[in-house]
């Protein structure tokens, strides 16, 4: 449903966005399932079960996702940016951090097009990020990094500081 599959996407309070590249392959079986919940949907798009399933399971989301892909989902309540790879890594996830700004993004291209975010010759832009590893996911709070984590079946959140 790619029309309406405008991003990000938010939940209807828009206290929720989530950015996606992927697919998740059981989106009609989880919206089933949050539908019986009482979520209402606005899109036909396997984006919105993120949004949806952040809501009804927190973190735990990515438990219930099978696919492939790279999610951000920032928290306005909880001032927190949530990044995650799919367990098999078939959709990369790349973070690059220059002061207090933060990128993240499926191509390293990206950073180099970012406003405000120029790292000067190409071999400092390729030092300068880092990716995620399947199953990996990373927290980023409005201070600051809050922590990596590795697989998402084995996921812990980091205190700030611990990371």
């Amino acid at each position: 449903d790619l029309a309406a599959g405008v991003q990000p996407l938010f939940n209807e309070d828009r206290s929720v966005a989530v950015v996606f590249n992927g697919e998740i392959y059981n989106y009609r079986a989880l919206r089933a399932a949050l539908q019986a919940e009482g979520h209402v949907f606005a899109t036909g798009t396997d984006t919105e079960v993120i949004v949806h399933g952040y809501e009804a399971w927190g973190l735990d989301v990515l438990t219930h996702l099978r696919g492939m892909f790279a999610i951000g989902i920032w928290d306005r309540g909880q001032q927190r940016l949530f990044l995650a790879r799919d367990r098999m890594g078939e959709k990369p996830l790349y973070v690059a951090r220059r002061g207090d700004d933060l990128l993240f993004a499926v191509t390293t291209d990206t950073f180099a097009h970012a406003v405000h975010f120029a790292f000067g010759d190409e071999a400092r832009v390729s030092d300068a990020y880092f990716d995620l590893l399947p199953g990996q996911t990373a927290q980023v709070r409005a201070y600051g990094l809050a922590g990596y984590t590795g697989p998402i079946s084995a996921r812990a959140v980091c205190a700030p500081g611990k990371g």
